[in-house]
């Protein structure tokens, strides 16, 4: 199942990132591409191409989510690790590791939109997570 998952993120990138589509830009777009338009083009497109993929969805969502962070686009993360974190609790319950990364991605990205109380609750949540579930 993660290899699956693993293929299937790696090919929906790889669509978002393929910049050659001749289809995919209008023709003033073309040569002025920025990976800020690319990223934004694949958060769009998670739930139109992948409606019956939940897990892989929530992958993207978390890697597209984890980008904007680190380009500092904290209030685009956001709801893109806001939706991972429902649909990987929904899926695999609150007590799995993947939830607690997400926990601790989410809580470091409200963390710099100045939210600190949410920000705070879901960084002990995902450490107290952590030290349950991780071997000592």
């Amino acid at each position: 199942i993660e290899a699956r998952k693993a293929v299937e993120v790696e090919d929906f990138l790889v669509q978002v990132f393929d910049v050659a589509d001749p289809f995919a830009w209008s023709e003033p777009d073309r040569g002025t591409i920025s990976a800020r338009d690319l990223l934004d083009r694949g958060a769009r497109r998670i739930d139109s191409t992948l409606e019956r993929q939940p897990e892989v969805q929530a992958e993207l969502r978390t890697v597209l989510g984890r980008v904007y962070a680190n380009l500092g686009l904290y209030s685009k993360a956001t709801p893109l690790l806001q939706r991972s974190l429902m649909q990987r609790t929904d899926l695999r319950g609150e007590r799995d590791t993947g939830v607690a990364t997400n926990m601790d991605l989410l809580g470091r990205a409200l963390a710099q939109l100045d939210r600190y109380d949410d920000a705070e609750r879901l960084l002990r949540k995902s450490l107290e997570l952590r030290r349950d579930l991780l071997p000592h």
